[in-house]
């Protein structure tokens, strides 16, 4: 079940038949009983081809993929995929949109490419790309426990200005928390940096994490500010980049209500 408030999805087994309920809610009624096995898998490690089946138009269906379901309880039992933080109780009930939404279809397939080209040392050479593009010179660091990595950043000619900043980078399938963020802090006065930047590529574990920066010292890049920062200057990264992401810039109508 694709998740409305982010960009995860919660996986569940079918335990009984159905049941007409009448106590939770207009346009909750018809119900099967089920088990939560997985409640935020990122999207971006589940296969194009089944996120596009996820947002057809039926709201129950058999899913009509070979391999699917194994596919994804490979993903299940898998024990260094993460969840994402669940998202919290809708206060209503949700009705399905009939009008695809391209623009979030295509950025989860690139974050998709991402997740799967980029990955240890290829990603921190991505992230050091977009940071150059920003007019940073970069100084790669070391890699941090569990999968996590750092590069140096500076501004100014040859990167001797002012401003220094320390980045960490969490990859795809590790969701970023409060450890991440102390991580962070201690790189940041173990190499004299004014500034930390947390680029959590796998997701942040909860809203909570986005909001904890400090104003003057650090920032947090969730998936979506991350691809927003790639995307802005994706003309200037070095042409192996760009060759190996291969994207192009469409134009599209952008949807309007029809006129009551």
């Amino acid at each position: 079940m694709p998740l409305s408030t982010q960009t995860a999805v919660a996986v569940a087994e079918i335990t009984g038949d159905y049941v007409c309920r009448s106590d939770l809610g207009p346009g909750m009624n018809h119900t099967r009983p089920v088990r939560w096995m997985r409640k935020g898998i990122a999207r971006e490690l589940i296969s194009s081809d089944l996120l596009s089946a996820f947002d057809g138009f039926a709201t129950f269906a058999l899913i009509p993929l070979d391999g699917a379901e194994e596919s994804l309880r490979r993903l299940i039992n898998d024990p260094t995929v993460a969840d994402v933080a669940p998202p919290p109780p809708p206060s209503r009930a949700l009705r399905p949109s009939r009008t695809p939404d391209i623009g979030r279809q295509s950025r989860e397939q690139i974050l998709e490419v991402i997740g799967k080209r980029f990955r240890g040392r290829e990603l921190v050479r991505l992230s050091e790309a977009v940071l150059a593009a920003h007019g940073f010179e970069t100084r790669r660091g070391q890699a941090g426990p569990g999968g996590s990595m750092s590069f140096l950043a500076a501004g100014g000619p040859l990167g001797l200005g002012p401003v220094r900043i320390c980045v960490c980078l969490e990859p795809f399938g590790r969701p970023a928390g409060r450890e991440a963020l102390g991580s962070l802090r201690d790189s940041m006065d173990a190499v004299g940096a004014e500034q930390g930047l947390l680029i959590a590529w796998g997701g942040l574990e909860s809203r909570e994490i986005g909001e904890e920066e400090s104003f003057f010292r650090i920032r947090v890049w969730d998936q979506e500010r991350a691809l927003e920062n790639l995307l802005e200057v994706y003309e200037r990264l070095p042409e192996e980049l760009r060759m190996e992401l291969s994207l192009k810039r469409i134009w599209v109508l952008a949807h309007r209500r029809p006129p009551s």
